[in-house]
């Protein structure tokens, strides 16, 4: 309308912007373009709401583009917002669906995988399907699990806050009740007094240990692969404890195994996805091990066979292999191995709330015995001082 007017606008290059202004009627003066916002890797759930949304919409009949427009009315915030932005910058620019998602450096290397053989397919709709079926499940049982440990990591840090409270606050009103009688003290309310005195005075270098600890111990696990494996063996081995670390991985590989087939990839692709996918070593190392043998022409039931691996998984897939049925089997394992899973979280529930009270209780009432136990003796060592 003959107004000098300023703005942005989203483009995949300048000439592309210059482009889109001229369609609006705009006579371009100055051009610049703007320091582009850092984009942070999308979360699971987002992955997932990306996936399922965009699948419905495109089975529905829109083509990718008006299901991006429609995807990004139900953004879930900025960030997601600028992601598909993003894609739909890149796809206008003439680039695939797979290119433009990883182009952004959002997305997930599974999820690229899962859309490239579903356009290789011409079946995206199906793929993206498939990755939020694999998200699903993880979602539900790192949920599961969460919910599982929040009672006892509360309990946990309710008792070291009452602990802390008696060493720090009630200890020295108590030690200079002691001192001022000259009264004895017990063994046990020495060591109390001394591992409060202790903290109180080397606080720093107790979470300067715990800290190193804890970086030596990762440190170790990621970089020598011997101790990473045995460190594996020692958590998968524990009592109730183990089967909540190792059950989660079989339902990864197998999630990833299942929807890889289903999607289209090779099975090569497919194994190397799972060995990104999993977080111990040792199943890294079993699945690297298996696309080895399958390089040499082993079918994957025999990769898998005589490695250690849950002899259910095994077999799961050997029959699936024979019956030409090998998503089937592989879905009805997948099952099999979330509602065991489910089941050992309820016991494990069930199980540690009473014995964490047991342990808490005992270490609070040590403590507790500790500290007040000297004033049985104040009042005859007062009436002693006093006759």
């Amino acid at each position: 309308k003959g107004k000098i007017v300023s703005g942005t606008i989203s483009a995949y290059s300048i000439d592309d912007a210059r482009m889109k202004l001229e369609k609006k009627g705009l006579i371009v003066n100055v051009l610049q373009q703007t320091k582009v916002r850092k984009i942070r890797k999308l979360k699971m759930n987002e992955m997932y709401f990306f996936a399922v949304n965009l699948a419905n919409f495109m089975q529905t009949g829109f083509p990718i583009s008006e299901a991006l427009e429609l995807l990004a009315t139900r953004s879930l915030n900025n960030n997601f917002e600028q992601v598909l932005e993003d894609i739909m910058i890149f796809i206008n620019g003439g680039m695939s669906l797979s290119d433009a998602i990883a182009e952004t450096k959002a997305f997930s290397p599974l999820f690229v995988s899962f859309v490239r053989s579903g356009e290789n397919t011409g079946r995206i709709d199906e793929a993206l399907e498939n990755i939020a079926f694999f998200y699903e499940t993880e979602i539900q049982v790192n949920s599961k699990f969460r919910n599982a440990m929040t009672y006892p990591v509360m309990l946990s840090l309710a008792s070291i806050i009452v602990i802390f409270v008696y060493v720090f606050y009630v200890v020295p009103s108590l030690i200079g009740i002691y001192e001022s009688v000259n009264a004895p003290l017990p063994l046990i309310t020495r060591i109390v007094i001394g591992a409060g005195d202790f903290i109180a005075n080397f606080w720093w270098l107790v979470i300067a240990v715990v800290v190193g600890a804890l970086w030596l111990y990762r440190r170790l696990a990621a970089s020598i692969k011997p101790i990473a494996l045995s460190i594996d063996q020692f958590w998968f081995n524990m009592p109730i404890f183990g089967k909540l670390l190792i059950t989660p991985e079989y339902l990864r590989l197998s999630t990833v195994i299942y929807n890889g087939y289903l999607s289209g990839l090779n099975i090569i692709d497919i194994l190397r996805n799972a060995e990104n996918i999993v977080t111990s070593r040792t199943m890294k190392t079993h699945i690297h091990n298996a696309v080895t043998k399958i390089n040499r022409g082993a079918t994957l039931s025999n990769a898998f066979d005589n490695t250690g691996l849950d002899p259910v998984f095994v077999k799961t897939i050997a029959l699936g292999e024979r019956a030409g049925a090998l998503e089937d089997s592989l879905k009805r394992y997948i099952r099999l191995v979330q509602h065991d899973y489910f089941q050992a979280i309820d016991s494990f529930s069930t199980k540690i709330e009473p014995v964490l009270l047991i342990l808490i209780g005992v270490v609070v009432g040590f403590v507790v015995i500790a500290l007040y136990m000297p004033i049985f003796n104040l009042v005859p060592t007062m009436l002693q001082g006093g006759v």
